[in-house]
């Protein structure tokens, strides 16, 4: 089966939303934007056998092209594991960007995508991102900082 990212947007139901609001202490809204905007998912991921909390891994162009997704349960660590779906794609993983990165005029970068996403909720920024006045970029982890100098920055 072919990898389609408006499928795993249309697969995040409601309940999804409230269940990451009551993990991380935020609105189920907050969820419900970041889906309609389609920056939130859900992906079957075959290791699993389960759909996952997913978010898109687009290209330079801005397509989605695969998904970035969280273990349904926390390992022995208490911790949550993320893997890429497709597996075995070797294109470079990008920054997640909230909004349009070329135009805008505030840039805030975080390794954790959550973080990006309290700060959104936190400074009510939706309108800001939907004019192209902000950004937020997550690395997706320390080891992709590298991965930054991919993206087109405001001149």
């Amino acid at each position: 089966m072919q990898f389609s990212w408006p499928t795993c947007v249309n697969n995040l139901l409601p309940s999804w939303s409230e269940t990451l609001a009551k993990e991380r202490g935020l609105e189920p809204i907050i969820f419900e934007r970041l889906r309609e905007r389609s920056w939130l998912g859900c992906c079957y991921v075959e290791k699993w056998k389960a759909n996952c909390i997913a978010f898109p891994v687009c290209d330079v162009d801005g397509t989605a092209f695969r998904a970035h997704c969280r273990s349904p349960q926390r390992n022995g660590d208490g911790r949550w594991t993320w893997v890429y779906e497709p597996y075995g794609d070797q294109r470079p993983i990008f920054p997640l960007v909230f909004g349009e990165l070329a135009e805008a005029q505030r840039i805030y970068v975080f390794e954790s995508q959550w973080d990006g996403v309290a700060l959104v909720a936190t400074l009510d920024l939706w309108e800001e991102i939907d004019t192209g006045a902000v950004a937020i970029v997550a690395t997706r982890g320390a080891q992709y900082t590298k991965h930054l100098e991919l993206l087109s920055w405001p001149k």
